[in-house]
């Protein structure tokens, strides 16, 4: 976690409307060029009438309406994060920090790869980088080719595989191909490092020789409860006298 080094001086805290004017702007902006500018400005208006009266709490409590009513529309939630980052961030009470720092990491879990917009101030683009690498690190899978991999009971795909952002902690690594022995393993992500693995694993036995095997003992254990012991089990019959000479 990043503390907010400098503390919210007096030139941040009284720069928050010309930054918010000039975010706003740009917001509106970029949403002119991809469509639907009229609806999330109406959208997002309260939250930002809120701000401009300084009642954070209530903004922050409608931005948080948002993300719930749109929680299905990814460009939506993206843009209410980019607003409560503002909201707190320019937010003179330094108990605001923590919350800060939360949001971000809240934000993070649902979407690791998350980059704030142009709205946001530098100070902000950091302290999310910084906590993506505190949260996530990277496991790549270079042997065997072709296996299946699971992690933590998820599919990912096919060896060789890299998987970029996995939660740091230990996560269960588990790798399967026909005609092999599974093999399941317990590895620790380190934040912002790569875990290489080389997974070999070991041929399986080749069960169709013990089905095989199976099946002739059942049948020739069936054939001889069930044959009929009349025909196969009488001795043969003594061959007819030969004919009485003449």
């Amino acid at each position: 976690m990043i503390h907010l080094l400098h503390r919210r001086g007096p030139v941040r805290a009284l720069g928050w409307m010309l930054m918010f004017t000039l975010s706003f702007a740009t917001v509106g902006t970029a949403l002119a060029q991809t469509g639907g500018q009229n609806d999330l400005d109406s959208l997002f208006q309260p939250a930002l009438d809120l701000r401009a009266d300084s009642r954070n709490e209530a903004a922050i409590a409608n931005l948080r309406e948002i993300q719930t009513d749109h929680a299905d529309d990814d460009k939506v939630v993206k843009l209410a994060y980019d607003y409560l980052f503002l909201t707190l961030y320019f937010d003179p009470d330094p108990t605001t920090d923590l919350e800060l720092a939360g949001t971000i990491r809240e934000a993070l879990g649902r979407y690791p790869d998350l980059v704030p917009s142009d709205i946001c101030p530098k100070e902000i683009l950091v302290m999310v980088q910084v906590s993506r690498v505190q949260m996530y690190g990277s496991l790549q899978i270079t042997n065997p080719e072709g296996a299946e991999i699971t992690l933590d009971g998820e599919p990912r795909g096919m060896s060789p595989l890299l998987l970029e952002f996995v939660p740091v902690g230990d996560r269960r690594l588990t790798v399967t191909k026909d005609g092999y022995k599974e093999r399941q393993e317990v590895v620790t992500i380190v934040p912002g490092e790569r875990l290489s693995r080389d997974m070999e694993l070991s041929a399986s036995s080749n069960k169709a020789w013990y089905i095989a095997g199976g099946l002739a003992l059942v049948g020739g254990t069936l054939y001889l409860l069930l044959k009929d012991p009349g025909k196969d089990d009488d001795p043969l019959a003594e061959p007819p006298p030969p004919p009485p000479a003449r």
